[in-house]
């Protein structure tokens, strides 16, 4: 009846509010990271909570319809160093031009290992719920291929971080999806200074 569905639909409510209070955690990242490059140097947490901060804002997950799967981030070749930028702190992945005519370019990562350590890395660390939706969907159909190839499967984290200043999640998401503004009145000469983070979609509005 009636009140059995209130009760039913609020259950999840409360879960997801507490699933939203955690911080960022690497450790499955690190241990894989340390087994497949134990002679590199490991990229530091502050690093890390900014890419994952950047991607959330200029990074995509793909799945092609030929069945490739990828992970990307685009910028303009004019910002070509910040790709070089996360290329280096990792320690793998690719820079590409993208498009000519665009003159974009992109870090690219298709092979499966590193594939493996980038869905280790945002498994659980995400902070918007849309973009944790979406990355859920990529690592569903990443599953299906370590079944496939009889390895262990990577268990979903259905949680979003809470960020803080004391992290650099912040800083990225504003470095991809951030801006500084400062515009004229019309009807004044008065002006204003504004900082402006936008996101789609009324689930990520308490972020």
């Amino acid at each position: 009846d009636y009140t059995n569905l209130i009760l039913y639909m609020s259950i999840p409510a409360i879960k997801l509010n507490n699933q939203n209070n955690k911080s960022f955690n690497f450790t499955s990242f690190y241990s894989k990271f340390n087994e497949y490059y134990p002679d590199l140097k490991q990229p530091n947490n502050l690093f890390l909570e900014w890419l994952i901060g950047f991607s959330e804002g200029e990074g995509s997950f793909i799945l092609a319809k030929r069945g490739d799967l990828s992970f990307v981030v685009t910028q303009s070749s004019s910002d070509i160093e910040v790709l070089n930028y996360i290329k280096d702190n990792l320690g793998f992945g690719r820079v590409i031009k993208q498009s000519i005519k665009q003159n974009t370019h992109r870090f690219v990562i298709q092979d499966f290992k590193n594939l493996y350590l980038m869905c280790l890395l945002f498994n659980g660390n995400m902070v918007f719920p849309t973009r944790k939706a979406r990355f859920l969907i990529f690592l569903s159909t990443f599953n299906e291929r370590l079944i496939r190839k009889n390895l262990n499967t990577i268990i979903p984290l259905d949680n979003c971080v809470t960020p803080t200043l004391e992290d650099g999640w912040l800083s990225g998401i504003s470095d991809g999806e951030g801006s500084f503004t400062c515009s004229l009145l019309s009807n004044s000469s008065a002006f204003r200074f504004r900082f402006i983070l936008t996101q789609k979609w009324e689930a990520n509005k308490y972020v």
